[in-house]
């Protein structure tokens, strides 16, 4: 399981548990979809060097 899944998981876990609110928790899920867009943005922008 790569890390993207598994902060993923954690987050889901931690509003299953009411420990953080859906706002935060939405938060961390938008920053790992940016970091997702930008790894691939980076991947085909070396492909096509």
């Amino acid at each position: 399981m790569n890390k993207q899944q598994r902060e993923l998981q954690e987050a889901i876990a931690l509003v299953e548990r009411r420990e953080i609110d859906l706002n935060e928790a939405l938060k961390r899920v938008e920053v790992m979809v940016a970091e997702c867009q930008q790894a691939f943005k980076e991947a085909l922008s070396a492909k096509h060097e």
